[in-house]
């Protein structure tokens, strides 16, 4: 974008001024292709906020802590979901 800029401002703006009417044409071209490009790069950027953190997904994909207590009068099986800091369900 900067270099179509720098081409629109020290290149094409002086020949408009000197009356080149082809500078013109190429002028509405390049700051087209500079909109478009910039419409581009602002849709890439507004795409990222969809993508969790490769964190949330290492802790999504965590398996839950189960625990199996066996004693001589009783028995029991235990599952922490998702067994990480803050709540947690056990069953």
């Amino acid at each position: 974008m900067v270099a179509l800029a720098g081409l629109n401002r020290w290149r094409l703006t002086p020949a408009i001024t000197a009356g080149a009417a082809p500078a013109a044409r190429a002028f509405r071209r390049y700051a087209a292709a500079e909109i478009a490009l910039r419409h581009g790069v602002l849709a890439l950027a507004a795409s990222f906020r969809l993508t969790p953190p490769p964190r949330a997904l290492a802790e999504a994909a965590a398996p839950p802590l189960a625990l199996h207590l066996h004693g001589p009068a009783a028995m029991a099986d235990l599952t922490l979901h998702p067994a990480r800091d803050g709540a947690n369900m056990a069953e």
